[in-house]
């Protein structure tokens, strides 16, 4: 049995009873929340980042999967099961009707989990004609969508030839760690599990990691960290907060804002008048 079907566990996917047209749907809803295009449009609700989507837009990429009552049926399914969550909202942009976003659930991460080797590589299509905006769970048409950086770009692999990348290294994964490269940040041995990024996106978002990367690039003191601390949820949090300004920088200037010190004359004066 292949260990992996379009990336995602199988073994997992079928103690959840998810079936193929679960994973092409996983597949599409996925690929759209990890890129960074900015023609996709997106809302932070109770600290987890949602896309705007409809259920439109995702029938016309998967129409084999039937008609569009049994595409709502499955993705009720998954959100019912934890592998996506939904919220349908009044209004956007400053329009009122019924606008639904999409979310991955908390299982999510456990399809995506490489703790096994695999004989296969995630590769993800990119996306073209973006959904058309003339329905209930949708708004002003978003059309020719495309995804212009190289956020799936399977054969993108500058991450440190010398250090060890799993198999089933997902394409976003593989982004994240060239921006890692670029900015010098700790060595490593071994990448944490996808879940991990997974993870600081939902909690962050693409902008904001990235962000927290570069101010983490810039402290002395986060230099010393381990990967598995880089990419912890807290920590990228406090960079956000400049708790990683560079301490030697912060110590030196304190040093040089205290006044030197200056002999008080006239305390001594009146210290000798009294015998000390």
């Amino acid at each position: 049995m292949k260990f992996t079907i379009c990336g995602y566990n199988q073994t997992v996917l079928l103690e959840h009873n998810l079936t193929l047209d679960d994973v092409f749907i996983l597949k599409v809803i996925s690929s759209i929340y990890f890129s960074q295009s900015e023609k996709i449009s997106s809302m932070i609700f109770e600290n987890c980042k949602y896309i705007w989507l409809s259920y439109k837009y995702i029938h016309k990429e998967i129409p084999i999967i039937g008609t569009e009552r049994t595409l709502i049926n499955r993705i009720n399914s998954l959100v019912e099961k934890g592998f996506l969550k939904k919220i349908v909202k009044n209004r956007k942009d400053g329009k009122t009707g019924k606008f639904l976003y999409f979310s991955l659930g908390e299982n999510y991460s456990l399809i995506t989990g490489e703790n096994k080797k695999t004989d296969e590589k995630v590769s993800s299509n990119q996306m073209k004609n973006f959904h058309e905006g003339n329905e209930k769970t949708s708004s002003e048409p978003m059309k020719n969508f495309h995804i212009k950086d190289q956020l799936y770009n399977i054969n993108n692999t500058n991450i440190k030839k010398k250090y060890i990348k799993p198999d089933n290294c997902q394409p976003f994964v593989i982004d994240i760690m060239k921006k890692y490269e670029e900015l010098n940040l700790p060595d490593y041995e071994f990448l944490p599990d996808n879940s991990v990024f997974v993870n600081c996106i939902q909690a962050l978002g693409a902008e904001k990691l990235f962000k927290a990367l570069e101010i983490m690039s810039q402290s002395e003191y986060a230099k010393t960290f381990s990967i598995n601390m880089i990419f912890n949820i807290k920590n990228l949090k406090k960079a956000l907060n400049g708790n990683y300004r560079d301490r030697s920088l912060a110590i030196k200037n304190r040093i040089i804002q205290e006044p030197e010190y200056e002999e008080d004359r006239e305390a001594e004066e009146i210290l000798r008048k009294l015998g000390f």
